[in-house]
């Protein structure tokens, strides 16, 4: 995972060194309490079970995920049909509108399609 921000002046986005992000640990602290009674001193499979659970006692908050979406509504257009720099077939252009070619070829620039395409960053990325 990155560290992305944007630039205060252009309003370009900038990707930093990419790095591996964790959650803290999960600690979550639950109680069980249980008690039998024999019914039938002729039965003994005949039981009577009083209980009391009590999940997460402490009230402990622990984050199971660190949100990595980094674009706030909608999506990107990689290497749409009609730009400069692909070659789209017909068939690739109604099925999927973009040239696959181009992006295995040259590759994906994901922080450069943001920031042409006016995408607002989500204020959420790296936040557990």
């Amino acid at each position: 995972m990155s560290d992305v921000t944007r630039d205060a002046t252009t309003g370009n986005w900038i990707a930093g060194t990419p790095g591996p992000r964790r959650t803290p640990s999960f600690s979550q602290t639950d109680l069980s309490v249980t008690q039998e009674f024999h019914l039938s001193k002729s039965n003994e499979r005949l039981r009577a079970r009083v209980g009391a659970e009590c999940n997460n006692c402490l009230n402990q908050h622990s984050p199971t995920f660190i949100t990595q979406n980094l674009i706030r509504t909608s999506g990107l257009n990689p290497a749409q049909c009609g730009t400069t720099g692909t070659n789209c077939t017909a068939v690739g252009a109604d099925q999927v509108g973009f040239d696959y070619g181009v992006l295995m070829t040259k590759g994906f620039d994901y922080i450069g399609a943001a920031n042409s395409q006016s995408r607002t960053l989500n204020s959420q990325y790296g936040q557990p």
